[in-house]
């Protein structure tokens, strides 16, 4: 096994075998559902492989590609939780409002995971994408209350302000945050 060095993060990802393939090229060798549901900078963005990211897209890989599940890989990278991809991919153009086939964007996975420094890089680059709904007219605001994040919770009320309708949107059960905040009440 040969192994090359790239810090302590990516010794895993970069270790290889006789024939110089690494976990990556294992991963899409082996993972058919993975790689048919998605191209390569997907894989790299859900493994949290910001070299490899950096890498695809240097070579013209589109940060805004949609796999099957209409997901980009600034979705990808939010749902597995690789957070340190997302400044990647935003400075690469990915959009933050890309609607996945659920017309989820990065923000409703953010908010659905919980992921409060995700949702706060989001809203940097577009302030605007908080009050989008997805397939259900949930906003993100819906998704963080349901996480039960509340810091994520306080950091959208914020961004929102006295301008914003995610706050007072309901959703296709006619709920707005507030009340799924009462049935959430041992969040706290």
């Amino acid at each position: 096994v040969k192994k090359t060095t790239h810090g302590a993060a990516g010794r895993i990802l970069d270790m290889q075998d006789s024939e110089g393939n690494s976990s990556v090229h294992f991963a899409a060798k082996n993972d058919k559902f993975l790689l048919e549901q998605s191209a390569p900078i997907h894989l790299a963005a859900t493994l949290g492989h910001r070299e490899s990211v950096a890498k695809l897209i240097h070579l013209g890989a589109l940060p805004n590609l949609s796999d099957k599940n209409g997901r980009t890989p600034l979705h990808c990278c939010i749902i597995a939780r690789q957070l340190e991809i997302c400044d990647t991919l935003l400075l690469a153009g990915a959009q933050s409002r890309a609607a996945d086939e659920d017309f989820m964007t990065p923000l409703h996975w953010a908010c659905r995971r919980g992921l409060t420094q995700a949702a706060r890089r989001l809203l940097r680059v577009d302030p605007g994408c908080l009050s989008l709904v997805d397939i259900h007219m949930r906003t993100g605001l819906h998704w963080a209350v349901l996480a039960c994040a509340v810091d994520l919770v306080e950091l959208l009320l914020a961004q929102a302000g006295d301008s914003d309708e995610s706050a007072n949107a309901s959703d296709f059960h006619d709920k707005y945050p507030v009340h799924y905040a009462v049935e959430m009440n041992d969040c706290a």
